[in-house]
């Protein structure tokens, strides 16, 4: 199943989109290879996804920021597809700063 993600009108440029799975799986949604590491801040952002296993309870973690966010990228990268989610909110905190905007979606998933 594929669905969309919208975020209304982004306030900042640099973006990264990841997913902590009901276990415990970090996934890298966004930036992936290829894709610019800034999104456009006058209209909203949408961005299409696959449901996918592991089924279950997910939390898609959002950040914009008016700064680049190379080092969270690179941590997420890196941690993409272990069950490390402490890791991956360690990251996220170094990169929490003055600028920063984080929101959390729940999302819930079932095999059909």
């Amino acid at each position: 199943t594929r669905l969309a993600l919208v975020a209304g009108q982004p306030q900042h440029p640099h973006f990264v989109l990841f997913n902590l799975a009901g276990d415990g799986t970090v996934q890298l949604i966004y930036p992936r290879r290829g894709d610019p590491p800034r999104v456009a801040v006058d209209r909203p952002y949408e961005l299409m996804l696959e449901v996918q296993t592991p089924f279950g309870a997910d939390h898609a973690i959002g950040i914009g920021s008016a700064r680049p966010l190379a080092d969270l990228v690179a941590a997420l990268q890196k941690l993409h597809g272990t069950k490390d989610p402490r890791a991956a909110m360690e990251a996220l905190a170094q990169s929490n700063g003055p600028g920063t905007v984080v929101g959390v979606q729940g999302m819930f998933s079932t095999a059909k």
